[in-house]
């Protein structure tokens, strides 16, 4: 860029960080407004499949980089390996995993991808389909930055990842990948911003300020929402280096804030005695606690306060941990234990269910089958035109092309199904 360029970066002459996140977080408030809950799930399928085909070439790749795996395991510390160190330890990890087990049965972002279907029999196998991958695909993305490790032993574990795309990968490959994994994030980012954008202007200005809103006027809100949680998110993001960097942002609020907000819904599935309460009493004891060990005994200066500062600073994971994770099953139990009757919130619940079992099931709209099957073709084409273009590695990126027409075959196989069961459907109304 031009060194007159306010975009320009000083220190790289490339575009700003900074602005690079206002341009970005723009363009996802935009695609958010317009298309709301379809074009995030639209999003999800295309960077889906893109990212995770790339994946799968990118793996071996690698290890054909590093020499093969022995040669990998050889040049990597001992410590490597280990599962757990000083900072993460067992009980850290298994708090980890309780709060992803409460992320998965209870965030919105997630739930929206089981409501979405027209069954609860599709429900059901989107939610066996999600657990099972969710198993996978782990080993498949730490496996890259895990690799690169032996290539670069200095490179920055949180820029591993694209480095050893870019070490391994055709140009036009790459490209593709930094375009799905930026339409990941904003995929991420817009199901959270529907979510509470959804939840501010339903439950809270439509029940408390305008009760007698159109729908016009609903939408009209909630667009308004979608900008200011927007605004709020580019800020934070902007931020994050003068926090500590995006890994101790992530686990901290991660840790802390996760199971407070997630376990009670879940529990209360199952339970015919919790109710919302327990989201207040939850959420209000634990973010309180929260606070007092983030901002308060974990950095002072206080003498008297020294002994505690220091087990705080020793111990922080394991007491962020048993503050978000241990604390709000503690909570839940005692709330469980003393309830002697059943929540009339459970009652309004099972009523709902029952009316949503009575309603007809919906007609399944062929239109997103068709939308993927043309996205993945037109990146199939793409593909096939750079391997002309890039013959040295041609070979990779005929073989990722190929890949794409049959998942193109495969899409166009369900919308022509779907289409000619649309039809049988209108045959009998009519």
């Amino acid at each position: 860029m031009s060194e007159n360029n306010f975009l320009r970066d000083s220190a790289t002459g490339n575009l700003s960080l900074n602005w690079a996140i206002v341009l970005f977080g723009a363009f996802m408030i935009i695609y958010t407004m317009a298309g709301g809950l379809w074009s995030v799930l639209m999003a999800d399928v295309l960077q889906f499949i893109v990212l995770n085909l790339a994946v799968i070439f990118v793996v071996p790749l690698c290890i054909s980089h590093t020499g093969g795996i022995g040669n990998f395991i050889k040049s990597v510390p001992h410590s490597f390996f280990l599962p757990t160190n000083n900072e993460f330890t067992w009980f850290f990890l298994a708090g980890w995993c309780a709060i992803h087990f409460f992320m998965v049965g209870a965030e919105w972002a997630f739930v929206q991808r089981f409501i979405c279907v027209p069954t609860a029999h599709d429900a059901k196998k989107s939610a066996r389909m999600f657990g099972v991958l969710y198993l996978i695909s782990p080993w498949l993305w730490l496996l890259p930055p895990m690799l690169y490790r032996s290539i670069d032993p200095n490179a920055n574990p949180e820029e591993a990842y694209i480095l050893a795309c870019r070490t391994v990968l055709p140009k036009g490959m790459m490209g593709m990948v930094l375009a799905a994994m930026v339409s990941a994030t904003a995929s991420s980012v817009s199901a959270q911003i529907n979510v509470f954008s959804s939840v501010l202007t339903n439950d809270f200005y439509c029940r408390l300020i305008h009760p007698d809103a159109g729908n016009r006027h609903i939408i009209t809100v909630g667009r308004i929402m979608i900008v200011v949680l927007g605004i709020i998110l580019i800020t934070i993001a902007i931020s994050i280096p003068y926090m500590g960097g995006a890994e101790k942002v992530i686990l901290s609020i991660t840790s802390l804030v996760v199971a407070p907000l997630l376990a009670p819904s879940l529990w209360g599935l199952f339970s015919r005695k919790i109710g919302q309460s327990a989201v207040w009493v939850t959420g209000g004891v634990c973010f309180f606690l929260g606070l007092i060990f983030r901002f308060g005994l974990a950095n002072n200066n206080i003498e008297f306060l020294k002994s505690i500062t220091q087990f705080c600073k020793d111990n922080n994971r394991n007491i962020e941990i048993f503050i978000g994770v241990l604390l709000p099953i503690i909570i839940l139990s005692i709330m469980e234990l003393r309830a002697r009757t059943v929540n009339r919130g459970y009652e309004l619940v099972a009523e709902k269910v029952k009316e949503q079992l009575a309603e007809k099931t919906p007609i399944v709209s062929e239109l997103p089958a068709l939308i993927v099957a043309c996205s993945v073709g037109f990146f199939g084409i793409v593909m096939s035109i750079l391997a002309f273009v890039n013959p040295g590695q041609s070979k990779i990126i005929i073989i990722f092309a190929a890949a794409l027409f049959f998942l193109t075959a495969v899409f166009s196989t369900i919308y022509f199904k779907r289409k000619r069961m649309l039809r049988r459907q209108f045959e009998r109304f009519e």
